[in-house]
């Protein structure tokens, strides 16, 4: 009789030899030989013991695969091998086939099979060293820091950028990592242990000349425990360039303050002129009651408004240096409405001396906003400059702008600044908001560009359109609450 097996999987092209494959846990490729050994004496005895009965031949898989795994590909094919001559030499002394050739003829089929087994399997473990071998690869390469810490914190992986970056010969610990790094920006005051750092945070190192940005993410470990990928992106170059940007528009602004205040200078002298005056006429008066002998409560009633009148003064003198120092950004609520009114009273004598009637329309449930007051009043200025120069040539019963404030779709406050001028050429429109293009005679070219800017750095956009009754209309949001 002859015994039923399995098909012969399809011939597999030969590989080279592969360095013996990691052995099972808890087994060295010397015992993983022993025991694969002791399992093919131990099925060859059943299967003699048995007579056929018990048809195991099947089961010599079982300790080739054993030995291909924690031995290597060599060892497979021996025990292959061996498992192979032990059961021919069974089937050949014990009766159960009906001719001798049909007993060696299922003892190469199964060789054939154990040998192609052990090869499939050494190709599998193969590429899945060469999987590993490429991933570590991949991660030993990247200019990242990259490790693995467990939910007991444990440390389970980290790469060579990683040891370089803190110093560490050998795996770096978690204590390290937290030594060498310390968080920064809105989250300084937040998690310390590297294990509870969120995706986004912000880490230096410990001389402060290095800033790194954290992702983080959950992810299932080889034991199939949650674990945490942490990566540590070095951003210093993008921190630089950041900071060279915010210094440049922070000149540009500081620079169109000043160029407002150039052109606003005798609107800034009239101001000042007239507390002035009014101090030089009351200390003239208080001289003149107390030379005459006069009452001390009209002497005292002349210092309290000289006074009063130096305290003005000293306001627009405080407002000047305001304008034109170096600061930072300060965001808090306030007003569209009473930002676009600032503006024009800053504006006030520049705007009579030029002829011009300002209509305001402005919404009285305007939602406040998160802005930094000066800038946004910087933004008003400019335009309302704009608008004030675009009317010059026009006749002065004509010289009209109008402002409005409105809440736009979703609750967004939008300040609009509509002038009768001549209009924005349509040769000009895609440049109006680039540095230092301007249409004026010994104009900057930088007041739109800053707007633009002061806009998109509140979460805001600025755009322009024609105004209804010709000339042009400029407009501006920033979102309600907050960037």
């Amino acid at each position: 009789m002859t015994r039923a097996h399995a098909p012969i999987p399809a011939p597999v092209e030969a590989a080279a030899a592969i360095p013996a494959a990691t052995a099972p846990p808890g087994l060295s490729p010397a015992v993983a030989i022993a025991v694969a050994t002791a399992m093919v004496v131990a099925i060859s005895v059943i299967d003699i013991v048995t007579g056929f009965e018990v048809r195991i031949g099947v089961l010599y898989l079982a300790p080739v695969s054993l030995v291909t795994w924690g031995a290597g590909r060599g060892w497979g094919f021996a025990l292959a091998l061996a498992s192979t001559a032990a059961w021919t030499a069974s089937a050949v002394v014990l009766p159960g086939f009906a001719h001798r050739g049909l007993a060696l003829w299922d003892g190469v089929v199964l060789g054939a099979t154990l040998v192609l087994f052990v090869e499939l399997q050494s190709r599998l473990a193969r590429a899945l060293e060469h999987s590993d071998e490429r991933f570590l690869r991949v991660l030993e390469g990247i200019d990242a820091a990259v490790y693995v810490i467990d939910n007991a914190g444990a440390m389970r992986y980290a790469n060579r950028q990683l040891s370089r970056l803190v110093g560490e010969a050998a795996t770096p610990t978690v204590e390290t990592i937290a030594a060498h790094f310390t968080v920064q920006g809105e989250r300084s005051g937040g998690a310390a242990r590297p294990a509870d750092w969120d995706d986004g945070t912000e880490l230096a190192n410990r001389s402060g000349d290095r800033r790194y940005v954290v992702q983080a993410r959950d992810i299932p470990w080889v034991d199939r425990r949650r674990a945490r990928l942490m990566v540590l992106t070095d951003v210093t170059a993008r921190h630089v360039a950041q900071e060279l940007q915010r210094n440049h528009q922070e000149a540009m602004h500081r620079t169109a303050r000043v160029v407002a205040l150039t052109e606003a200078a005798s609107g800034v002298a009239h101001e000042l002129n007239q507390p002035l005056e009014a101090i030089v006429g009351y200390n003239a008066a208080c001289i003149r009651l107390i030379e005459q002998g006069g009452d001390l409560a009209q002497v005292r009633q002349a210092m309290e408004k000289c006074r009063a009148q130096a305290v003005r003064a000293g306001g627009i003198l405080r407002q000047l240096r305001e304008l034109t120092r170096r600061r930072t950004p300060e965001f808090a609520a306030c007003n569209l409405n009473t930002k676009v009114r600032n503006a024009l009273a800053w504006l006030e004598h520049e705007l009579e001396r030029a002829h011009v009637v300002v209509e305001l329309d402005l919404a009285p449930d305007l939602p406040e906003v998160q802005a930094d007051r000066i800038l946004v009043e910087q933004v008003v200025v400019n335009l309302v400059q704009n608008a004030v120069d675009a009317m010059r040539d026009l006749p002065v019963t004509y010289r009209r702008l109008t402002i409005r404030t409105a809440t736009e779709a979703g609750g967004t406050p939008c300040v609009r600044v509509t002038d009768r001028g001549p209009g924005i050429p349509a040769e000009v429109e895609d440049r109006l908001y680039t540095s230092f293009f301007t249409t004026k005679k010994g104009g900057l070219g930088l007041g739109l560009s800053i707007c633009r800017s002061i806009v998109e750095m509140h979460g805001g956009h600025i755009g322009h359109g024609p105004g209804e009754h010709g000339g042009a209309s400029f407009h501006f949001t920033i979102p309600a609450g907050g960037r």
